[in-house]
């Protein structure tokens, strides 16, 4: 896992009562078992910036995030299967049904 952050948060916010997720956009790419998200929250950043690689692991993928002024932007590209650590592969939940 890689995992780059910078944030500067606003101490008043409260996360609780003020945080909100305004707007949220998702769906399937071309590739067997891989998705997309698009992402506007209003939260307690100042300014932020965040890079995450997840691998073997339960939706592992990529996300960049972008803050400034109380609102956030996050894209993640994902894979929907979870890791099994018993084999070390990925699970397909649709199989297992």
């Amino acid at each position: 896992m890689i995992v780059i952050t910078f944030a500067i948060q606003n101490p008043f916010f409260q996360g609780w009562k003020d945080f909100k997720n305004i707007r949220n956009w998702n769906g399937s790419t071309p590739f067997r078992n891989k998705y997309w998200e698009f992402e506007i929250l209003k939260n307690g950043s100042i300014v932020e910036f965040d890079f995450t690689v997840r691998t073997r692991c339960d939706h592992s993928g990529t996300t960049l995030g972008l803050g400034l002024f109380g609102y956030s932007i996050n894209a993640t590209l994902y894979d929907n299967r979870h890791w099994d650590h018993n084999t070390n592969t990925y699970k397909d939940m649709k199989n297992d049904e």
